[in-house]
């Protein structure tokens, strides 16, 4: 199975009626549930400094990472949702990069480092890699 993330749009303060059919979203997704969290505030970090960003409509209040067979699977998953704004979904992808490695298996890590050259001392000629 993939995994698909999907980011949840837009703030509104939940009725009764939302937190229900929130709920009721949960357990249709329970078997296919990966991870879930939400947000409570952020920044945005560019070229021209940073900004808090704003709580609202546009904002991306939560996500869900589920398992599907096809992105179309995980679109009909998605529009069960009752999102407030909107909600997208992406395809998610391993990262199979140095930056990436895990502490939580340690293979993967011990296999990454005995790729790596030796380290060097300053001034020392350089060694064979072996």
């Amino acid at each position: 199975m993939k995994k698909f993330l999907l980011l949840h749009y837009g703030f509104e303060k939940p009725t009764p009626e939302i937190m229900k059919a929130w709920g009721t979203w949960f357990e249709s997704i329970a078997d296919r549930n990966v991870d879930q969290g939400g947000f409570s505030g952020g920044r945005e970090i560019s070229a021209s400094g940073t900004k808090d960003l704003p709580w609202g409509m546009e904002s991306i209040t939560g996500y869900n990472i589920i398992e599907a067979e096809s992105l179309d699977e995980a679109e009909k998953i998605a529009r069960d949702n009752p999102y407030i704004a909107s909600i997208r979904v992406y395809e998610m992808r391993e990262m199979r990069d140095r930056a990436f490695a895990s502490a939580r298996n340690p293979q993967a890590v011990r296999r990454l480092i005995s790729q790596l050259p030796p380290p060097r001392i300053a001034g020392a000629p350089p060694r064979a890699h072996i």
